[in-house]
């Protein structure tokens, strides 16, 4: 464990996902060694469900929202990791303080912050509010995966591919707006030449949990950026209705034609 005074790092994460493993393996490889993991709970998972039900009922409609809730919807093809540890297997290499939470921003996480100088990341933890926020001292880092000024909120990688607009990782510090705190890092990604959508999906969240891992070892250094977040310059979307999201991978077809990544010499 590191004393009071030194900056420890936190990482929150609605459940066991490839890239919450993505993100401990990256700061694995930087020898930073998290101390404390919250990891959301049955309960935490199920009214995040319902969250994002209503959310969706709310902006595009109750059929939209009952569509969504019937089924999953399949896995795309190429998206899959065959070789990854499990989280478990990882921690036991990494061991640190693990918790459980019911609902993010319920107070739980902040007073444990609280007791000490902690740069949390967001793992794919959902919207945090200012109880998390300013119990992080040294900071509440995320990593979106759009270009920053550009598109904040959801399904932004779609709508990206939807308005022909570049693709790419803004690691950022977490303010009360969302994706609008202030920019630490960007990282540019486009298809390679034989990719198909899946595995052009699985890069982007490689690429998001590596982007994040390399911020919080550049802000632990003291080496990072702290570029503001000029809103003017960004677009805030919402959840893309499933007709449209139905083409992407069609649509997707067309983008990398245009953006395809450069042959290496």
């Amino acid at each position: 464990m590191s004393s009071d005074g030194e900056t420890k790092i936190a990482i929150i994460a609605r459940s066991d996902t490839q890239y919450l493993r993505d993100v401990l393996l990256g700061l694995a490889k930087r020898k930073l060694q998290p101390e404390l993991l919250f990891l959301g709970s049955p309960v935490e998972r199920f009214l995040s469900k319902l969250d994002s039900w209503q959310a969706i009922r709310s902006r595009l409609g109750f059929i939209e929202a009952a569509r969504r809730s019937l089924g999953s919807s399949p896995p795309v093809e190429g998206s899959e990791n065959l070789a990854s540890p499990t989280l478990e297997d990882i921690l036991r290499e990494m061991p640190l303080e693990l918790n459980s939470y019911n609902r993010i921003n319920e107070g739980q996480i902040a007073c444990r912050l609280l007791k000490g100088r902690y740069l949390t990341l967001l793992a794919g933890a959902g919207i945090v509010d200012n109880s998390v926020i300013l119990s992080s001292m040294a900071g509440c880092v995320n990593a979106h995966p759009a270009i920053l000024p550009g598109l904040r909120g959801m399904d932004v990688v779609e709508w990206a591919i939807v308005d022909s607009l570049p693709i790419g990782i803004t690691t950022h510090f977490v303010a009360t707006k969302i994706d609008a705190g202030a920019i630490v890092l960007t990282e540019s990604i486009s298809p390679g030449e034989n990719e198909n959508y899946g595995q052009f999906q699985a890069r982007i969240l490689a690429a998001q949990a590596e982007t994040l891992a390399e911020g919080a070892d550049r802000i632990i250094r003291g080496t990072h950026q702290f570029d503001p977040h000029d809103l003017s310059k960004s677009t805030l979307k919402y959840r893309m209705p499933a007709a449209l999201r139905a083409q992407i991978p069609e649509l997707y077809k067309r983008y990398r034609q245009k953006n395809i990544l450069p042959a290496s010499p």
